[in-house]
């Protein structure tokens, strides 16, 4: 499993999930750039809103010899406009509370059909959310498409995939070639 993967299963998610339009992962400041690996439902241009921008994972990595555990720590921000439609048509009289209120919703759906993807193709103990709590922070009158938002902290484990590199250290030139290594400083000679 890749950093690529899980972000491409957010997207497949939003994709397919008609309450939400739009998909991004990088910078929290990209919000207002249409980059390559955005997903906008029905066009090329521009947001539709309910929108998940996952923001950059800090992450853990646990390795014991070829088995590679991480501990990715994410950010998904789920953002609605406020007091209009992303259709540029029509209003949206909901308020602050109603759109916080659904953004959790949406947001809660999304990481259970996570965990239930995750589960289903890569087995139980391969790819999922951990079993430290989620936080939600809310905010709004956001950038300058005044949008609502709900910041998701999750923590999810998964398997790397397996490294296929072995070193061939006899192979090298002196004084590189022997091991254990000379308490000499190679950089030096």
């Amino acid at each position: 499993m890749t950093l690529t993967q899980i972000s491409n299963l957010f997207n497949a998610i939003v994709q397919s999930y008609v309450d939400m339009g739009f998909y991004h992962y990088g910078w929290t400041s990209d919000i207002n750039v249409n980059t390559q690996n955005n997903f906008t439902r029905g066009t090329g241009r521009g947001k539709l809103f309910p929108a998940l921008h996952m923001d950059f994972p800090s992450e853990t990595v646990q390795i014991v010899q070829k088995n590679v555990k991480s501990t990715s720590r994410i950010v998904l921000i789920f953002t609605e406009t406020q007091g209009y439609n992303s259709d540029g048509n029509s209003s949206d009289p909901r308020s602050v509370l109603e759109l916080h209120t659904e953004l959790k919703r949406l947001a809660i759906a999304v990481l259970n059909e996570f965990n239930r993807l995750s589960r289903q193709f890569t087995g139980r103990d391969a790819l999922a959310l951990t079993q430290t709590p989620i936080n939600f922070t809310y905010d709004a009158n956001q950038n300058n498409q005044r949008l609502v938002r709900l910041f998701c902290e999750a923590e999810i484990f998964y398997l790397d995939d397996c490294p296929d590199f072995v070193s061939d250290i006899p192979s090298l030139d002196p004084p590189f070639n022997v091991l254990p290594p000379s308490n000499n400083d190679y950089e030096l000679e």
